[in-house]
């Protein structure tokens, strides 16, 4: 199953605290995952697959001032936004193969899931 999400990929955020010691997620990171799971809904067909898969992913991104974020972060924001809609939990995943163009000319990110021989839903 091939997927593809025409926005920039955005690092996985950390929880932030308050002063009075809640936490939160920042609004950027949340409307970012809420932006994701639509477009993958929009995409897949059906309930989130089952049993072991292989997650190949490539991710697109346009040159931007600063350091360039770690490739950990972005499958980890992908991933995130793809639990429950792909995938009932990405512990279903044995493996996974990423790649990243940090000088692309658009921002995309590309993913192909299959099961794997070891699946029982084969």
């Amino acid at each position: 199953m091939e997927y593809t999400i025409p926005l920039r990929c955005m690092s996985k955020a950390r929880p932030r605290v308050t002063r009075k010691g809640w936490t939160y997620m920042p609004r950027p990171y949340v409307k970012w995952k809420q932006d994701v799971a639509a477009i993958l809904r929009s995409q897949h067909v059906g309930p989130p697959l089952q049993g072991n898969l292989s997650l190949t992913a490539h991710i697109d991104l346009t040159p931007k001032g600063g350091r360039p974020p770690d490739l950990d972060n972005l499958i980890g924001a992908i991933l995130d936004a793809a639990n429950s809609i792909l995938f009932h939990d990405d512990a279903q995943l044995s493996a996974l193969h990423l790649s990243l163009d940090r000088r692309a000319t658009t921002n995309t990110i590309h993913l192909s899931l299959i099961p794997t021989a070891d699946n029982p839903e084969l």
